[in-house]
């Protein structure tokens, strides 16, 4: 009993910590447009904790719903930042460490926000009607520099710190959660 109570409260507190550490990230980049560290770390803790990290990226939206209000970037969040860190955890499952695939998902992900976010907005404000891909298409044509600069910023994250940072994660999961293992 003790042992179980012991690791759920392991993984209350490294929940904890993976949604603080997103919620951190995003702040403290904040005043730099598009420059991000949130697509590394939901992506990591897919890679590496799996349901635990799913768990963590849905409280950094519910985290930042409250700190920011409800508009409708919240349904773009809760749709992005959660496939991020399951199709992470997905690769982690299928034993994917390739660099340059990585790098290829994470742009093909970074890519798919500036397009759902582009479609969530036109949709919910101006309405699903005749015009609706005209109107998108400007929508997103207004914000590919902002897309293009989000890209560039995941494209140097992943190739040169998903790795270490992924690295650094499973020694302090081994060193966290192992001994528990050990024991039962």
């Amino acid at each position: 009993m003790n042992k179980t109570i012991t690791l759920g409260a392991k993984k209350i507190a490294l929940v904890s910590a993976m949604t603080a550490t997103i919620v951190a990230g995003k702040f403290v980049l904040s005043s730099i447009p598009n420059v991000e560290v949130v697509t590394l770390l939901c992506a990591s803790y897919g890679y590496v904790f799996g349901a635990m990290g799913l768990l963590a990226v849905s409280l950094f939206v519910l985290v930042e719903s409250f700190i920011y209000g409800i508009n409708s970037w919240i349904l773009t969040y809760v749709i992005y930042w959660n496939l991020v860190c399951l199709i992470f955890w997905i690769l982690a499952k299928s034993k994917v460490k390739n660099t340059p695939i990585i790098v290829l998902i994470a742009v093909v992900s970074t890519t798919f926000f500036g397009v759902l976010s582009s479609l969530v907005d036109v949709g919910l404000f101006g309405g699903i009607g005749n015009d609706f891909w005209n109107r998108f298409a400007i929508y997103y044509v207004r914000g590919t520099v902002f897309y293009i600069i989000q890209i560039v910023c995941n494209v140097i994250l992943f190739a040169f710190a998903f790795k270490p940072f992924i690295n650094l994660l499973n020694k302090l999961k081994d060193r966290y959660f192992s001994r528990e293992k050990n024991k039962t």
